[in-house]
């Protein structure tokens, strides 16, 4: 039994996004969530080695390791360029 599996697929269920980072995703029960994930939820994989998955729709493969591709996933999501982020950011509080 894997501690908080039904708080795991609650969560899934209802995410507007959903990250993998670095996984084969072939290490159960975890490597099923993402048979939860709803039909709209944008999906992101993180791993210098794309994985060969069973997944039938669109994911954004982000072909990195997880401590490089995590934060330029979160620039991407927030919109800043990078080199650019102090500007992007007061330009943001402004408006």
């Amino acid at each position: 039994m894997v501690p908080l599996m039904d708080k795991a697929l609650e969560y899934t269920e209802t995410a507007d996004i959903f990250i993998v980072l670095g996984t084969s995703l072939v290490v159960y029960p975890a490597a099923g969530l993402i048979d939860y994930i709803g039909e709209d939820t944008a999906i992101y994989l993180i791993d210098p080695v794309k994985p060969n998955t069973r997944i039938y729709r669109n994911v954004n493969y982000i072909k990195k390791t997880a401590t490089i591709g995590a934060p330029h996933l979160v620039k991407k999501l927030l919109n800043i360029e990078e080199g650019n982020d102090n500007e992007k950011r007061r330009k943001r509080r402004v408006t």
